[in-house]
């Protein structure tokens, strides 16, 4: 009954155009739970549903990758390691009557000095998604989540790899299952709870705790804490990150919001984030806490009601020589280079296309493997891919 009380003024407040939702604090605070807090960060999240906002993204490496280079996996199979070592990108993203544009513009340094160039650009026009990533393309009669949203109560989540609403996060894996860009695993299991009340920089906070465990075990593989700031829309403004086999008092990463801007009275926005990481494979090897990785994000503008014409989200220029699969949900249907005459429409669902599937991986359908590609390319200083499937 508690929840359908609440239930009531969060829907009359979005309905009035309130500016944020929050409960009756000196009524509630003590019999908060969970769920409670969960409905309240879905309903301030509904304040951004629409948006228009440009991220510049700055990361910066310091780690030890001494020893460290081609080898392979822990299962064996061939692998190869990109360490990025500086990275910087600037993102742009609309989301309007459900349609979206997201555009990525990407420069990183490897370990090696090689410098690297990614253009990432996708659309749905309400019917068809399109996605261009360098030289290849994808075009899907339906709707796919590509890209990587820029959402407020996401931002610090989006630093180690994660792109669902923070709604979905905090249910657990569940609702993770269920939104669009989540990511689970048949390995561990994740599991939140309300930890309290807290106050960090003159807000008023709720610290939940979301912690990962390991299936076959039962053991805690890590945790992370999340600051979530009443004040400020229930937007995480800190968030601490603890990897078990290191330890699990000592957090290895913190992210912090440091800088707010009010899009509306009383809707906020992150302005500047900045997080940092230790060196986990130093601190694993040796037991020394080193820096890893310091990372900022800067929004550079932001606004809640864009207010684009319909073919900003259906206009999509695919340069020729540009490889094109064409789906139709799931099923790829078509593949052609951009210029060149067409292959015939039914060579596409034979073994070529389906082994180019396999290999291309992150970049195509299911989309949600491609925000990991995106995300994890920042997130991880190495990481390994597969190996191209053999003939």
């Amino acid at each position: 009954m508690q929840r359908l009380l609440i239930a009531v003024p969060l829907a009359l407040a979005l309905l009035l155009g309130g500016p944020a939702v929050r409960l009756d604090r000196p009524c509630l605070a003590a019999e908060l739970t969970l769920e409670d807090l969960i409905e309240l960060v879905r309903q301030n999240e509904l304040l951004y549903e629409d948006i228009d906002v440009v991220l510049r993204d700055s990361f910066r490496d310091q780690a030890d990758h001494t020893g460290q280079g081609p080898g392979k996996s822990h299962d064996g199979k061939w692998s190869f390691t990109t360490i990025i070592t500086r990275d910087d990108t600037v993102a742009h993203y609309v989301a309007q009557g459900g349609r979206f544009r997201y555009q990525e513009d990407n420069n990183s340094t490897y370990l090696d000095g090689s410098e690297h160039t990614l253009h990432h650009t996708s659309a749905f026009d309400g019917g068809t998604t399109r996605l261009l990533t360098g030289s290849i393309a994808n075009i899907i009669g339906a709707y796919k989540p590509t890209g990587l949203p820029i959402r407020p109560h996401t931002l610090l989540l989006r630093m180690i790899g994660r792109a669902e609403q923070l709604s979905a996060f905090l249910g657990g894996d569940a609702m993770i299952k269920r939104d669009p860009y989540g990511y689970t695993d048949n390995e561990t299991r994740r599991q939140t709870e309300y930890v309290g009340p807290a106050e960090y920089r003159g807000l008023r906070c709720h610290i939940v705790r979301s912690t990962v465990h390991v299936l076959k075990t039962g053991a805690q593989a890590n945790h992370s804490d999340l600051w979530l700031a009443e004040d400020r829309n229930y937007i995480p403004v800190r968030m601490f990150g603890y990897e078990h086999d290191i330890s699990s008092s000592e957090s290895v990463g913190e992210a912090e919001v440091v800088e707010w801007t009010e899009v509306k009275p009383g809707i906020w926005f992150p302005a500047r984030v900045i997080g940092s990481c230790i060196d986990q494979r130093t601190a694993r090897l040796t037991g020394r806490r080193v820096p890893g990785w310091r990372r900022e994000y800067t929004i550079e503008r932001v606004s809640l009601e864009p207010q684009y014409r319909a073919q900003f989200f259906e206009e999509f220029s695919i340069p020729a020589g540009t490889i094109v699969y064409e789906y139709e949900g799931d099923r790829l249907v078509r593949s052609y280079q951009q210029g060149a005459p067409p292959a015939p429409r039914e060579k596409a669902d034979g073994k070529a296309g389906r082994t180019y599937l396999i290999w291309l991986g992150t970049l195509l359908v299911p989309a949600a493997a491609f925000v990991l590609y995106l995300t994890r390319k920042h997130r991880r200083r190495v990481h390994t891919v597969p190996a191209p499937p053999q003939p």
